[in-house]
């Protein structure tokens, strides 16, 4: 069947807790598609169904979250020019 937003959700930050736990102080790259970017961003602000649903998430971009102490902040939003994130890695 079909995920809800919230088992999607729910899967996601499973996910991320692993990398987290696996990678402390690390820098890690996830791949992924739209919805599970949208999922992280929805724990991070607190955005409507129908804003993450209008909300555009840019082929090929990166999205960019910072990790500290299980919290997390959103540093960089369909990022298509890295090169002024080079001093952050």
């Amino acid at each position: 069947g079909v995920e809800t937003f919230a088992e999607v959700k729910k899967r996601i930050l499973s996910i991320v807790d692993h990398v987290v736990e696996k990678h402390p102080d690390q820098n890690v790259v996830l791949v992924t598609h739209m919805d599970p970017i949208k999922a992280m961003l929805s724990t991070v602000v607190d955005l409507t169904p129908t804003n993450l649903f209008e909300l555009i998430i840019a082929n090929a971009s990166l999205n960019i979250f910072r990790e500290y102490n299980r919290k997390f902040a959103i540093s960089g939003i369909n990022v298509m020019d890295p090169s002024r994130f080079n001093h952050d890695w």
